[in-house]
């Protein structure tokens, strides 16, 4: 089960990469890299480990996600500062 959580997950990352970023990815980030770095950022274990074992707020951890993902997807020149 925990299998074919997972690949669902990286299947709907995939999926939002091509819809949303497959033109504005760092160069030599490839697309299903790319899922898997988003599917391991939004994974519920990921989201418990830092809510419940480190004490982040939820919206402490939507920030976060919020600027981690372009920081570490998109092309530098991209984004903000």
């Amino acid at each position: 089960m925990r299998t074919s959580l997972i690949r669902a997950l990286r299947s709907d990352c995939a999926a939002a990469i091509e819809k949303y970023w497959r033109t504005t990815l760092r160069r030599g980030l490839s697309k299903k890299e790319a899922a898997d770095v988003m599917a391991t950022l939004t994974l519920p274990q990921t989201y418990s480990m830092l809510t419940t074992d480190m004490g982040w707020s939820p919206d402490r951890y939507q920030k976060w996600l919020a600027n981690a993902l372009p920081q570490l997807l998109l092309r530098p020149e991209l984004l903000c500062d």
